[in-house]
C-alpha cells in the first residue's frame, strides 16, 4: 500500500488497519503498499473504457508447454506466475470475482493468481467470490489474512481467536486438494509497535517477536490439523527505512514457503529494476543458518505506478518487460500487479488511468503487454 502521506496523520489512520490499509510512512519510499479495504468503492468520477479503445481479447488461460511441472510449493518450472488484485473500475459490479474478470478481458488473458484481504474478523474463504477463484482452473488464490488486531492475541489463549483460526482451517481444507497461498498479516513492518535496535513509527501490533510467535502459532494449529493445501508466504513492504526490520520479522525457514515483497515505483523512484535489486539485496544480505533466503522461491506481490508522469507510469511497465525479457530477476517466480487504488485514493495507481482520474489507454497497453510477455505465457 502506497505509504505517502505525513507521519503526522498516521494515528487518525488505525481504523483502515482492520481493512487492510496501512498508515504511511512520512518520507515516500521506494516502493509501498496500498492495501485495498474489504470493498473499494466505486469512483464516480472516472469515466469507463470509451468505444474507441481496441476490443478486449477473450481472456484464456495461459498454455501449458510440454515438460513444464508445478511443485507443492507451487512453482512453475517453466515461467513466473502472473497475479493481479483489481478494484475501483467504473461501469463493473464492485466485487472481486467481477473485477478480477474485468481486469482478465483488459489484459487479454487469464491470471495465475488472484489476490484478496481478508480483514480483522473475518477468515479466508468466506465469500462466493474468494471461493470461485480458488477453485477456477488454473488460478490459484493469495490470501492475505489478519488473524487478530494485536498479534499477541493470535498466540493462544485467545477464545474468539482460536475459532477464527479452526474456521480458516476448515474453510481451506474445504477446497483440497487444490493450494492457495496463504499470508499472516502481510506488510507486518508498517505495524510494529516497539523493537529494539529499529527505528520504527508508533504501530500498534505488537513486536518483531509478537509476530513471529502469531506466525508460528498459527502455523502450529494449522499443522496439527494436518491441513495439506496451503503455501505459506512471507510479504515485506520493500521500504528502505525499515530495513531493520525485515530480518527480525522473518518466522523462521520451517514456517515459510515463498518470500514476496512490493516493487512499486512512482515519480520519485522510475526504476523498476533498481526498485526490486534493492531489496533482493537486503534478501541475500540476511541469508543465515535458519533463516536460508536464497533456498526460497521470491516473487513481487503488489507493484504499480503512482504519483508519476503518465510517461514515467508507461515506462515503468515497459521497463519490467524488458527485465523479463533480460531474464533480470530469475528468482521471482511472480508478479502481481495492484490493479486497485487501494484505500489512500491513489486512482493512478490503476492500470488503466492517471492520478487524476484521467483514462489512459496507452498506459493500460504498456501493462497488457507486459502481461502477455512470453516469458510470462511460456
Amino acid at each position: 500500500m502506497p505509504l505517502w502521506y505525513p507521519l503526522n496523520i498516521v494515528l487518525v489512520l488505525g481504523a483502515l488497519l482492520a481493512s487492510g490499509s496501512h498508515p504511511p510512512p512520512a518520507v515516500p519510499p521506494p516502493s509501498g503498499s496500498p492495501s485495498p479495504p474489504a470493498s473499494t468503492p466505486t469512483p464516480s468520477a472516472s469515466p469507463s473504457l470509451p468505444p474507441s479503445s481496441p476490443p478486449p481479447v477473450s481472456p484464456s488461460a495461459s498454455p501449458a508447454p510440454t515438460g513444464c511441472t508445478v511443485n507443492r510449493l507451487l512453482v512453475n518450472s517453466c515461467r513466473p506466475w502472473l497475479g493481479a488484485r483489481a478494484s475501483g473500475y467504473p461501469g463493473v459490479e464492485d466485487d472481486f470475482r467481477a473485477q478480477l474478470e474485468h481486469h482478465e478481458e483488459r489484459i487479454g488473458r487469464r491470471v495465475d493468481i488472484a489476490h484478496t484481504f481478508s480483514a480483522v474478523g473475518s477468515v479466508p474463504l468466506s465469500n462466493q467470490h474468494d471461493r470461485y477463484l480458488a477453485q477456477r482452473a488454473g488460478t490459484h488464490l493469495y490470501a492475505n489474512w489478519k488473524p487478530a488486531e494485536r498479534w499477541r492475541d493470535a498466540t493462544g489463549g485467545d477464545t474468539s481467536v482460536e475459532k477464527r483460526i479452526d474456521q480458516a482451517i476448515a474453510n481451506i481444507t474445504s477446497i483440497a486438494p487444490k493450494r492457495i497461498f496463504l499470508t499472516l498479516h502481510h506488510e507486518p513492518e508498517n505495524d510494529v509497535s516497539s523493537d529494539s535496535g529499529c527505528a520504527v513509527k508508533p504501530g500498534t501490533a505488537g513486536t518483531a517477536e509478537d509476530y513471529k510467535r502469531m506466525w508460528r502459532h498459527v502455523r502450529q494449529r494449522f499443522d496439527a490439523a494436518r491441513v495439506g493445501n496451503v503455501v505459506w508466504v512471507m510479504d515485506y513492504m520493500n521500504y528502505k527505512p525499515w530495513d531493520c526490520l525485515v530480518p527480525k520479522l522473518y518466522p523462521g525457514d520451517d514456517h515459510v514457503d515463498w518470500i514476496m515483497f512490493n516493487a512499486y515505483g512512482s515519480g520519485r523512484n522510475p526504476d523498476f529494476a533498481a526498485n526490486v535489486s534493492r531489496f533482493e539485496r537486503v534478501l541475500t544480505a540476511m541469508d543465515a543458518p535458519g533463516r536460508r533466503t536464497l533456498s526460497k522461491p521470491w516473487g513481487i506481490v503488489e507493484w504499480g505506478v503512482h504519483t508519476a508522469t503518465q510517461e514515467q507510469a508507461r515506462s515503468y511497465y515497459e521497463q519490467a518487460a524488458k527485465a523479463l525479457s533480460d531474464n533480470r530477476f530469475p528468482r521471482l517466480k511472480a508478479y502481481m500487479i495492484f490493479d486497485s487504488p487501494g484505500t489512500h485514493d491513489q486512482g493512478g495507481l490503476r492500470v488503466s488511468y492517471a492520478d487524476d482520474g484521467d483514462l489512459d489507454t496507452a498506459e493500460q497497453k504498456a501493462y497488457r503487454a507486459f502481461a502477455n510477455h512470453p516469458r510470462l505465457r511460456a
